[in-house]
């Protein structure tokens, strides 16, 4: 049975006998045990024996009934224990086995019972062996209705002989060999044989005096009867070991180790237990159960639980296998619908953040286009560029002396590819027409005339015409190639002759 771990609330673990009732309040505090108070009450007055609840309430009245979590202990006297071989089985599968086997040897009577089991080994592979304790109904409901009045319904219905072995599997946990405990509340005592923390077998009897030399004649003679009939897989109880002080049982350890063959130990409960303010019980040995049943309840879990018995699992209901699924496939299609939807608006950022890119590098096309503009002016303005300059210096060192041509009318212009050059002109012949155009004429210049007539009034110059000069572009080394070419030689310099005497 799961506890609510995380409750902050007071644990109270409460058992009781013939004779008394003993409990311990304890607290939590950073998964560690801490004990508030302890007690044993007598249950013997002027009347008989006082109810538990009644004696309880008169001790704990400071106490919140609905801030406590009870924990009932149940004596080896009020159970009935029996050991089953059952086949191989899993866990799950094993409630089923112990209710059918108890059904087949108690008969009607089975429903009459509460039972719980605890496996003695592992393993489904191998045949089961449990340990089966049951309790009557309505002695289960009677010690109910007596926690009611105190703080309600008990959380958990424990077995005594297993919560004393679970509180000695903390005190020593490395020891795993076959050990016999003993533990004495008032009269009834309990023997336990313990393999691992694992209880193999448990006795319960009753000693008949107070008289130490006495109990401990009969716990020798008990002890030799259950270490006779343990089933311990053929290994040998090693050691005993006595919960109380040596204050307590002096004279019955020493009784025991002279009777049994095997070494008697004391063990005190309250080792490594915080208690707080409170003082240390004279009689710790019976509160071991106690302490055990604390401890599980700390831990989470108790080894038999009247309260929460073991039950086969509830076979999975179709509407819970349809649920499951119609969940199963919502969550599945929420996942995909989210990765969906945040894949969509990742892509629809990376495409704005595309779009951002595109118009800067649109803006910065449109200034390049626009400085694009400019160059293909430009260059087309050079493509037709003539340096006019240097055409009229090439033409003028080509052009007939100026005793023979003069030039009346003279017009500059663009063609594709270079310039034109529009000349009116009067020449002394017609030759001197043909000697211009010849010198003219190159792979740079396209010469032609018309219009050529005579005037009465042209003096020395009574020829004019028109000449129209298309000119192809040319690079600045081309001009002076061609400037060179076309200029007269200078005239040569002879030195002075020598002086003669």
């Amino acid at each position: 049975m799961k506890f609510p771990l995380f409750q902050k609330k007071l644990l109270l673990a409460v058992q009781w006998g013939s004779r008394s009732v003993d409990y311990i309040v304890a607290r939590t505090h950073s998964g560690a045990l801490r004990i508030q108070r302890s007690g044993s009450l007598a249950r013997e007055g002027e009347a008989g024996l006082t109810a538990p609840a009644e004696l309880l309430l008169a001790e704990l009245s400071d106490l919140t009934a609905h801030r406590i979590r009870l924990l009932l202990g149940v004596s080896r006297s009020q159970v009935d224990v029996a050991y089953l071989d059952l086949p191989p089985a899993t866990d799950d599968e094993l409630p089923d086995l112990v209710n059918h086997q108890l059904l087949i040897e108690a008969g009607d009577n089975s429903d009459q019972s509460i039972v719980d089991f605890l496996p003695l080994n592992e393993g489904p592979e191998e045949p089961r062996r449990v340990c089966t304790v049951s309790i009557e109904a309505a002695i289960a409901t009677a010690m109910s209705d007596e926690c009611t009045a105190l703080a309600g319904k008990p959380e958990t219905i424990g077995f005594q002989p297993t919560a004393t072995a679970q509180r000695f599997h903390h005190l020593a946990p490395r020891i795993c060999e076959p050990l016999l405990l003993v533990n004495l509340v008032d009269r009834d005592v309990d023997l336990i044989v313990c393999e691992g923390g694992t209880v193999r077998y448990t006795r319960g009897f009753v000693v008949s005096t107070d008289d130490q030399p006495e109990v401990g004649a009969q716990l020798a003679v008990e002890i030799r009867r259950t270490l006779a009939v343990s089933p311990v897989d053929g290994k040998q109880v090693g050691h005993v070991y006595l919960f109380g002080t040596l204050e307590q049982h002096d004279v019955l350890v020493s009784l025991l180790s002279d009777s049994l063959d095997l070494p008697v130990s004391l063990l005190n409960p309250f080792e490594s237990i915080d208690l707080g303010d409170t003082c240390t019980p004279s009689d710790v040995g019976r509160f071991a159960p106690l302490l055990g049943m604390l401890q599980d309840a700390v831990s989470g879990r108790q080894s038999i639980d009247f309260a929460h018995p073991r039950k086969p699992p509830q076979p999975r209901s179709r509407w819970r296998q349809f649920a499951f699924y119609v969940t199963a496939a919502s969550l599945l299609l929420a996942a995909i619908a989210t990765f969906l939807y945040r894949d969509h608006l990742a892509t629809r950022q990376a495409l704005n953040n595309l779009q951002l890119r595109a118009d800067q590098f649109q803006r910065r096309l449109e200034k390049v286009r626009a400085k694009q503009v400019i160059v293909d002016a430009v260059a087309r303005w050079r493509s037709d560029d003539v340096t006019w300059l240097d055409e009229l210096r090439d033409v003028s060192a080509r052009f007939p002396h100026g005793s023979d041509a003069a030039v009346r009318k003279m017009s500059l212009g663009s063609s594709p590819g270079g310039g034109v050059l529009d000349l009116k002109l009067q020449v002394r012949d017609p030759q001197t027409i043909a000697a211009m155009e010849s010198g003219l004429r190159d792979p740079f210049h396209q010469v032609r005339s018309k219009r050529i007539s005579e005037i009465a009034d042209g003096g020395d110059l009574p020829w004019q015409f028109e000449t129209l000069i298309t000119l192809q572009r040319r690079d600045r080394p081309d001009y002076l190639t061609g400037l060179t070419d076309s200029l007269p030689p200078h005239p040569a310099t002879h030195p002075p002759p020598p002086d003669t005497p």
